[in-house]
């Protein structure tokens, strides 16, 4: 088992574990609980009725509930944990424009819904690192939206993003001049006065990708130039803004389909080439 905070994002801790006999007590916690299981099925007794977790559902444990866990497959029992603190949710619905005097109560402790798998699958593995801030401050603003707006006790509406062509430009030149520094989506969106969920959501239908995608479209155009010179890998990461090596290459492949030493080993192939008469 392994549980530790994020750095930066005060409100986050993350849960791992892979049990075959070990039973939680009944306990509770101050946070919000969002549980993906990865292999085999667990179970745990939540408002006096016994769930279960499985690979293709979320579970969800409000702050104070009451909840056992253990294993309830052969095989054991392998999930993730995302904790979210109630005021974390809270400024959260402030960037979403959803204010209100009391935080959300999710009545549904397992939900079956494979969009909010995906989000909550990308949310946790953008939190493990290493990933940029932009992209950790985006994917968490969409999937607590998704999941507050879909499962939460209150129904919200959410403001559809209007034509800000304006706006946009201003935010599209900013990324593009900062694409290798580390941008937060508070500070882009303060910078043309939207909500920062507003502004990944215009973001993306005028450029065709959220802000976070789009800087790191740039850091792998820039650094596919780089690769054209004798610069060490490494360097080329660190100069375009990737953690390291090993961050460029999942993202330059994800991006090209052709890992950057095969990219540059291909190139310089080419250009050893004889000119054809």
């Amino acid at each position: 088992m392994r549980l530790w905070s994020v750095p930066h994002f005060e409100g986050v801790e993350l849960f791992s574990a892979s049990i075959q006999t070990h039973a939680f007590p009944k306990h509770m916690h101050e946070h919000y609980t969002i549980g993906l299981s990865d292999r085999g099925r667990g179970s745990f007794f939540h408002r006096g009725e016994k769930k279960y977790s499985h690979r293709t559902v979320v579970n969800i444990v409000n702050p104070a509930e009451a909840h056992t866990g253990e294993s309830a497959s052969d095989e054991g029992w392998t999930y993730r944990d995302i904790n979210l603190s109630p005021a974390l949710i809270g400024s959260l619905l402030d960037k979403m424009e959803w204010s209100s005097m009391r935080p959300p109560h999710f009545s549904s402790a397992v939900i079956n819904d494979g969009l909010i798998r995906r989000r909550m699958d990308e949310l946790f593995d953008a939190l493990c690192g290493p990933a940029d801030r932009l992209t950790c401050d985006s994917l968490l603003l969409q999937a607590v939206a998704a999941l507050v707006a879909r499962y939460g006790d209150e129904k919200r509406r959410i403001r559809a993003p209007g034509k800000e062509p304006a706006s946009i430009r201003v935010a599209r030149d900013y990324i593009e001049a900062n694409y290798a520094k580390p941008i937060s989506i508070d500070d882009l969106a303060g910078l043309v006065n939207l909500s920062p969920y507003y502004l990944i959501r215009a973001f993306r239908d005028e450029v065709g990708l959220p802000p976070h995608a789009f800087q790191v479209q740039l850091r792998v155009r820039e650094a596919k130039r780089d690769l054209r010179t004798r610069k060490p890998i490494a360097r080329i990461a660190a100069d375009h803004g990737f953690y390291d090596q090993s961050h460029l290459n999942r993202h330059f492949r994800r991006v090209l389909g052709v890992t950057p030493k095969r990219y540059r080993d291909d190139s310089f192939v080419q250009e050893a080439q004889p000119p054809i008469d």
